[in-house]
């Protein structure tokens, strides 16, 4: 399957533009209700939040060669902190995949210290699946508690990019 640097670039756009559309309407939300355990994912729609970013961190720091701690201590990032830390991550993210060998093979160690070679743009495109799992689970949650978040579907970043 012919993948190239471009095509990951534009879904790791992707990504962050989801992400931004979603974590800036929480923002608009009652902090309590972004803290409140409703027991899906991760309990709460800003633990789920801090997972994806955590995910995030961790693949960026595996694709750019550097080490990095998966969690925070606790309480971990508020939203204001996402903003500030995970959208600029999240540039640099559709960057690194935008001057990437795609086909070319990541050497990587899991969480709990196994070793994986995979191909770049299968991890590239991993990432963005799971941010695009999670933030379903988070517009769900906002549903549950009577909200309607923004669209996320790939088709309404590309309608966005006129």
């Amino acid at each position: 399957m012919p993948i190239t640097a471009d095509i990951l670039a534009s879904h790791a756009a992707y990504s962050h533009w989801a992400t931004r559309r979603v974590l800036t309407f929480a923002q608009t939300l009652p902090e309590e209700e972004i803290a409140r355990h409703i027991g899906n994912s991760h309990g709460s729609i800003l633990k789920t939040f801090q997972h994806t970013y955590y995910a995030d961190r961790a693949w960026l720091a595996r694709l750019e060669h550097a080490g990095v701690g998966f969690e925070d201590p606790p309480p971990g990032p508020s939203l204001a902190d996402l903003d500030r830390d995970w959208l600029p991550l999240l540039e640099r993210f559709a960057d690194v995949a935008g001057k990437c060998d795609a086909n070319g093979v990541l050497a990587y160690k899991n969480l709990k210290g196994h070793a994986f070679e995979r191909p770049i743009w299968q991890v590239v495109m991993h990432i963005v699946n799971h941010g695009t799992y999670h933030r379903g689970q988070i517009a769900s949650m906002m549903r549950q508690l009577g909200h309607q978040p923004p669209p996320t579907d790939l088709i309404y970043y590309y309608l966005d990019q006129k």
